[in-house]
């Protein structure tokens, strides 16, 4: 016998879909999860889908929600009042922000969680956290659970963890909450304790590609393996942007393989000038970089060599750190190329 899905938009994430769909007909649904993993792995799209499950006025116990029913339709379009969103934001937000907010809100839920916000902020603050408990005083006039979403959680600075810790010690009853992370060693230890955490992996290949036929776009095989199964990065890799990366790429792994000294300086100067010339910021040169390790870490361990692939991605890392503080381009690159040799030379 199959086991129960309820999560039929999800792609890929089929051990958690069960796991989760099981807690909700056993009725051991958890007040707090944390989900942790990469953007585009489905972390909000397996709550957009939960919020509907578990409020659809037309659910039957072995099947999923309805999605014609009122609810079900105010929550696919985040426009529900059992819904409290935040991440992180100014502590005072134009009208064009706040229109900007509302309109990705809505966005994300036509894109069934497959989306990443623009944070106007660098934190999540205290004061965003005192209206989750103002949220909480408030319960659903239609008797419906409601549900805290924390995007990014790990941008709360320290007030804001303390000041919900206070919240999770004392969970309110009808009440579920849900923090979004991609790196939860930023959290407080005991904030991870009050959650069930939950760990999301790489979407497969497979997953990518029917994605991609369900939604009518077309991309390259080359994005479908950058991608690193990542929805969100899927889609950046298949636009003009995502283009440019996938053909930095390319360029950058032939200089490190196939170029030697003083060949190689000049290849080197070659691929940041043009890289200068066709407006590439530092956040997308860091892109390539992190695409092009992951290219060299995937194909090492095809290869066997683990320890080889983690090498590469220390070195590049590190160069990735030093490119974030403005440190010289071309001594940084040219420095990365001479570990990247000495290493594979080692490796031989």
């Amino acid at each position: 016998m199959d086991k129960i899905d309820f999560f039929r938009d999800i792609y890929g994430q089929k051990i958690i879909r069960e796991n989760l769909s099981k807690a909700i007909v056993t009725n051991r649904i958890h007040h707090a999860y944390l989900f942790e993993g990469k953007k585009g792995s489905g972390r909000k799209a397996i709550v957009y889908e939960f919020m509907k499950i578990i409020n659809c006025t037309n659910r039957k116990e072995d099947e999923g929600y309805c999605g014609s029913c009122r609810e079900c339709k105010n929550l696919s379009s985040m426009k529900s009042e059992n819904i409290l969103f935040l991440h992180p934001e100014k502590s005072e937000l134009t009208s064009a922000e706040i229109k900007l907010f509302e309109d990705e809100l809505e966005l994300s839920g036509k894109k069934k969680g497959y989306f990443s916000f623009t944070p106007s902020g660098r934190f999540i603050t205290i004061n965003k956290v005192k209206g989750i408990k103002d949220f909480t005083k408030l319960f659903s006039v239609d008797g419906k659970s409601r549900f805290i979403i924390i995007d990014m959680a790990e941008r709360m600075n320290k007030e804001a963890q303390n000041s919900l810790l206070k919240i999770l010690e004392e969970p309110p009853k009808g009440f579920f909450f849900f923090l979004i992370t991609e790196s939860k060693e930023l959290l407080l230890p005991t904030i991870i304790s009050r959650c069930n955490t939950i760990e999301f992996g790489n979407i497969e290949n497979r997953e990518l590609e029917r994605y991609l036929i369900d939604n009518n776009y077309e991309v390259s095989q080359k994005a479908i393996e950058l991608s690193s199964g990542s929805i969100t990065s899927l889609e950046y890799l298949g636009s003009e942007k995502g283009k440019t990366i996938i053909s930095k790429v390319s360029e950058y792994i032939e200089i490190l393989n196939n170029t030697t000294p003083p060949e190689t300086v000049l290849a080197l100067d070659r691929f940041i000038l043009n890289s200068k010339e066709e407006k590439l910021e530092v956040d997308l040169i860091i892109e390539i970089l992190i695409e092009t390790i992951n290219e060299i870490c995937r194909d090492s361990i095809k290869k066997g060599n683990y320890q080889l692939g983690k090498k590469y991605s220390e070195i590049t890392n590190n160069l990735i750190s030093m490119l974030k503080r403005n440190i010289n381009p071309r001594l940084l690159f040219l420095n990365h190329y001479l570990s990247y040799r000495e290493e594979k030379k080692i490796a031989k």
